[in-house]
């Protein structure tokens, strides 16, 4: 900081010398220059040289500061060439005599009344007196007032009061040209416009009731050029006729023609129409009357108006036609779009055709088969059909913004060279299912949770860390693409075979144990390809490594390193998670592939406890209920029809029990009950893959033994157990359990209570 200030002192001097009648002022001169009120931040983040430079030598354009503080116009910063050298002397202006020679300037003062200068929040209009104006103000004063201002500061703020007489000023003034940008700017000449408005009149011509802005012509709009060239030529040919009558009566016409005249004044002069004009306008004008009459359509009149020369103007064509403006500019569009005016080019038609339905399972599959689109078990989601129906069914709740679902599907089908759905169909369908964008679902799996937190986690590490600003951002958009890869495209990649070639993708080397034979199996392909989000996401932690490696404090590096490593170990265990769940939806697909008419596969789960409640109950009555239990079971078998595609049939059953304790020993029993119906009515089944989560009650030590038993007393056979993974494979039943939840509560609404097993069958 002693360096600073001694290179900030030494350019104070420099460049207050010239203003300090006695020299034992500077230091008091210099107190004051920093002392000034100057909140802009700092100028450490500036590729300068930590040194005092030549004024002169700041050449560098600072237009698109200016504009971003609205002192230039965004339209007009193109015309402007302010350099930083300018920029400074303005701002400066009323502090010092900016005329001496070699002037420097610190960093600091660089920065602060540079690019890093602080718009003061009042007026900076300087008085006669000498004092500021000080009136509050949101209104920066923009370039083309500055100019008249001595002294005014560049994004310095003017209050009403000083606009307006700047503005009357400035329309008492003529041409000026701005000494920064060399600009120029033109003003009305209060004197000179009456004179000419009185010449228009005497013309019967419309005065002049506006000016040109000042941006210089050739970079206005077009349809500001226009309006001025028209403007003009009405202007120079009504005031050549005149002339022309004046100086040759009866010979006008070949003195324009001989002064060169004749273009400008043909366009807008009616007395120079051609015979064959004046011949062939009132049989126009008779046919399209006959078409009025007639009532032909609204295209044959427009093919009428088509044929009109362009010379005419839409006034004289409202008054002898008596058509709308609609039909002069439909007949103008014609003329421009067609070879022959009479002829009306029809657009093509565009056949609009339904969606299709393959391409609409394929999508809807995919949702499912990813969990993009999940079933809760609470809630319910109203569906809107074509004919004006609703339907209401268990809550739908899509896990990614809809944006990112179709991005994702259609770089899936690109990836495999499917057909896929337009964008906008996509988002129909997305629209039309009725779920819900939630970031997380409620009742979330540990695991999931644990990686949420670790990404926080790391955020807050990496604000411990001795970086440059630009790293720390590029590390906070990787730690965000890495989340946002983790929780969409990875699964999706896990379940493509084509990108199995990765060894980040592949389930069976990511389940492999090398150490273990029971649990290792080998590829048959070769892990070739490379995956650079994967990449991505090893390159972030081996950046916090690195980082946490260079500390030098021993004790902050063992408090990073420990809350580093339970963060990375939670993320990997993410990725370990989702590649049990692909593998786990691959082996379920591959069995239901393999089933046969005599096999079913039967996933089981307990559902949330259903609250007792009556139609009318007291407030006294709602608290210090016991919920009921039900468990619920689902079976797929296969169709036993003579279609030759494979179609499955899904059979639902459920358990109310009005008091259990959901132990061993209840899940037991009860699956005994629901597979003992399921069997009573379907008898071809005579094997069973059985599949559950493994929680204690439907994973226990009893459990195998005791399920061995009771299928081999209805006289089935057990092929598979298996058990999915925390929070996956288990929908079918949390989608079911939706719909009997929304089945009791229209019981309960229709006048019944809900209080025992008894009414819940009644309910559903």
């Amino acid at each position: 900081m002693m360096e600073q200030t001694n290179f900030d002192k030494s350019f104070c001097i420099t460049l207050f010398k010239i203003s300090v009648e006695n020299p034992q002022d500077e230091d008091n001169l210099y107190d004051q220059f920093h002392l000034l009120n100057n909140n802009s931040g700092s100028y450490q983040e500036k590729d300068w040289p930590k040194r005092c430079v030549y004024i002169d030598q700041l050449s560098s354009n600072v237009v698109y500061y200016l504009t971003s503080i609205k002192v230039i116009n965004k339209q007009q910063q193109d015309l402007y060439f302010i350099t930083e050298k300018e920029l400074l002397m303005n701002r400066l202006s009323r502090l010092i005599d900016t005329e001496q020679l070699n002037l420097k300037v610190c960093p600091n003062h660089r920065f602060s009344y540079g690019t890093g200068w602080s718009i003061p929040t009042s007026c900076v209009y300087l008085k006669e007196n000498g004092e500021l104006c000080h009136v509050q103000t949101d209104r920066v004063a923009p370039m083309h007032l500055i100019k008249y201002i001595s002294t005014f500061p560049y994004g310095g703020k003017i209050c009403s009061k000083h606009r307006n007489d700047l503005y009357q000023t400035d329309a008492q003034t003529t041409a000026v040209t701005n000494p920064v940008s060399g600009v120029h700017s033109w003003e009305i000449d209060a004197d000179n416009i009456v004179e000419v408005n009185e010449m228009l009149t005497i013309l019967e011509q419309s005065p002049i009731k506006s000016q040109a802005s000042q941006i210089p012509i050739q970079n206005q709009a077009t349809s500001s050029q226009r309006r001025l060239v028209s403007k003009l030529r009405k202007s120079v040919a009504a005031s050549a006729i005149s002339f022309a009558n004046s100086i040759a009566p009866g010979e006008a016409d070949k003195l324009i023609e001989m002064a060169g005249l004749s273009d400008v004044v043909n366009i807008r002069s009616s007395s120079t129409t051609s015979k064959s004009d004046d011949q062939i306008l009132p049989r126009l004008i008779q046919i399209y009357k006959a078409f009025e009459q007639k009532q032909h359509t609204f295209i044959e009149r427009i093919q009428i108006l088509a044929l009109l020369p362009e010379t005419m103007t839409d006034k004289d064509i409202i008054e002898k036609f008596g058509c709308s403006r609609y039909a002069i500019k439909a007949a103008r569009e014609l003329q421009l779009t067609t070879k022959t005016s009479s002829h009306y080019e029809e657009s093509e038609t565009v056949v609009r055709n339904r969606i299709n339905p393959v391409l609409t399972d394929h999508f809807l599959s995919w949702l499912l088969d990813t969990n993009m689109l999940t079933t809760v078990a609470w809630g319910s989601t109203k569906i809107k059909l074509a004919r004006g129906d609703v339907l209401e069914i268990p809550k739908q709740v899509l896990q990614a913004k809809k944006s990112h679902i179709i991005h994702q599907y259609k770089f899936h089908c690109q990836e495999m060279s499917l057909k896929s759905l337009s964008h906008r169909t996509l988002h129909y369908i997305l629209e039309g299912i009725g779920a819900s964008e939630q970031e997380a679902l409620s009742g979330i799996d540990d695991i999931v949770k644990d990686a949420r937190e670790a990404w926080i986690k790391m955020e807050e590490l990496l604000a411990s860390f001795k970086i440059s600003k630009e790293d720390r951002t590029n590390i906070l958009a990787s730690i965000k693409q890495s989340k946002l890869y983790l929780k969409t495209l990875f699964i999706n990649h896990c379940y493509e075979t084509q990108t199995k070639a990765c060894t980040t993708h592949c389930t069976v080397y990511s389940l492999s144990q090398q150490d273990n034979v029971n649990y290792n199996e080998k590829c048959t392909h070769y892990h070739t390809e490379f995956c650079e989000d994967c990449a991505n996401l090893i390159g972030i932690m081996d950046f916090f490594d690195q980082q946490i490696d260079k500390i030098v404090d021993i004790e902050q590096k063992n408090e990073l390193r420990y809350d580093f490593q339970p963060a990375r170990e939670a993320i990997i265990e993410l990725m370990r998670h989702l590649i049990r769940a692909v593998q786990q939806d691959d082996a379920k697909s591959l069995l239901l592939d393999q089933m046969d008419e005599e096999t079913a596969f039967m996933t089981i789960d307990w559902a949330q406890k259903i609250l007792q409640q009556k139609h009318r109950e007291e407030q006294s009555e709602y608290y210090a209920k016991k919920g009921m239990s039900v468990l619920v079971a689902s079976f797929t078998i296969k169709d036993s029809g003579q279609s030759q595609q494979k179609k499955f049939i899904t059979k639902t059953y459920m358990l109310a029990l009005s008091r259990c304790s959901q132990n061993e020993l209840d899940t037991l029993s009860g699956g005994y009950l629901l597979l003992q119906q399921f069997k009573n009515e379907h008898q071809q089944i005579h094997k069973l893959i059985k599949r559950s989560d493994n929680a204690s009650v439907l994973g226990g030590h009893a459990t195998f033994e005791c399920e061995k038993i009771f299928t081999d007393q209805l006289g089935v056979k057990i092929l598979i157990r298996d058990y999915s993974e925390i929070q996956r494979g288990k929908s079918i039943c949390d989608r079911m359990a939706g719909a009997a939840k929304m089945r009791m509560r229209a019981y309960i609404n229709a006048g019944n209570n809900l209080l025992n097993a008894s009414d819940i069958k009644k309910g559903t």
